[in-house]
């Protein structure tokens, strides 16, 4: 399975999981709101409604889903849940609300962007995902130094903004450092 589809489905399940066990179960309509990037990506959503229907949540029967680039919209609307697909959303939707569930399907370095207060037990209302870029850094060169036992020189692109990128340099460069790595 690629890694993309898997974290969806194991987004499926957090949140059929946040809901009850019997999809019929009094006749409730669960409304799931999809704080969006700034690009639409229907791929996203209706991969997740596809194993939600798996599930036996049904779009019409009983759930409406809520499609929105703001995350105040998605709580105007009153939603069970809002589905986030990245740190910056994650952080939205978190200063959005702190009562409605908010399911990360991908988030780097949540507990030191303020998301969650730890892996274990997250508190709040944020749960999910992380792919802890930051903190496997150092064994990420690791690995490559092995490949390639000649390597000297890494550049890591990194974006305009991004909350994770000075966590991950810090521990990245003493790794490099140590691997006689610039």
């Amino acid at each position: 399975m690629k890694r993309p589809l898997f974290a969806l489905v194991l987004g499926a399940l957090f949140l059929a999981h946040s809901f009850p066990l019997d999809a019929q179960q009094a006749g409730k309509v669960y409304r799931i709101g999809f704080l969006l990037t700034t690009t639409p990506d229907a791929d996203l959503p209706r991969a997740i409604k596809e194993r939600l229907r798996e599930l036996g949540y049904v779009e019409g029967q009983n759930i409406v889903v809520e499609q929105s680039h703001k995350a105040m919209e998605l709580v105007q609307h009153k939603v069970d849940v809002i589905v986030v697909f990245g740190t910056r959303q994650a952080l939205d939707a978190k200063n959005a609300t702190s009562a409605i569930p908010i399911v990360m399907m991908s988030s780097a370095n949540p507990i030191q962007n303020g998301l969650i207060v730890s892996l274990a037990r997250p508190g709040g209302n944020v749960t999910g995902m992380t792919s802890l870029s930051g903190e496997l850094g150092g064994k990420r060169l690791e690995v490559f130094k092995d490949v390639v036992p000649r390597l000297s020189r890494v550049v890591i692109p990194a974006p305009a903004f991004s909350p994770t990128e000075d966590a991950f340099i810090n521990v990245t460069q003493p790794a490099a450092r140590a691997l006689t790595i610039s």
